[in-house]
């Protein structure tokens, strides 16, 4: 009977985390420009700007990271926590945005990079909200992220090729950081295929 119970418990939690996997697509809105904007480009430089970042219920990351610190402090472990968020947003998210998308123009001769600052183009994505979702066995939401998305000639920022938001990008994992940065792939991913085949 209890394994019962736990099996009616565990079942719609898997189920509901299946139906709400990266892989449902991509919801964007284009605000400026069009796809078609991309033909001929071969490289793009990747910046991340988490500057206007809304974080779950927090109104700014700073107010995010104060919790977070404070929360953390009594167990010594805020150090280390904050240096993994870091790297999280300045390394593993971008770099894994940029390794999805250039699966999709790879076969173009074209690359994004978060080094070549040096690319005809740059994107700049911007982070508008982050709900990092969570986990706990039985029940779990997957980490979710808003961003907006410029792409411009490098030399002359004030000539965009395109613009998009993007809405409820999700990504599922155990820990924070891996689900964060599951969305960042599964949005590098769907972005690509959307665009990739106008290069």
């Amino acid at each position: 009977m209890k394994t019962q119970k736990l099996l009616f418990a565990i079942i719609p939690a898997l189920v509901s985390i299946l139906l709400m996997s990266g892989c449902a697509g991509l919801n964007m809105n284009i605000l400026e420009g069009k796809a078609e904007n991309f033909k001929g480009v071969k490289s793009i430089y990747l910046k991340f700007d988490y500057s206007k970042m809304i974080v779950g219920r927090y109104d700014t990351e700073k107010d995010y990271i104060d919790h977070k610190v404070k929360e953390l402090s009594e167990t010594d472990r805020d150090e280390k926590w904050l240096d993994k968020w870091n790297d999280g947003k300045d390394n593993l998210y971008p770099e894994s945005f940029a390794e999805r998308f250039n699966i999709f123009i790879k076969d173009a001769g074209a690359e994004m990079s978060t080094e070549n600052k040096d690319a005809k183009y740059t994107m700049v994505l911007k982070t508008l909200y982050l709900d990092l979702g969570f986990y706990a066995f039985v029940q779990a939401r997957p980490a979710m992220i808003n961003t907006e998305i410029y792409v411009f000639e490098t030399a002359n920022p004030s000539k965009v090729i395109f613009r998009c938001k993007t809405y409820n990008t999700i990504g599922d994992a155990i820990k924070d950081i891996s689900r964060i940065n599951e969305a960042y792939r599964n949005l590098g991913a769907h972005l690509g295929k959307k665009l990739g085949k106008e290069f």
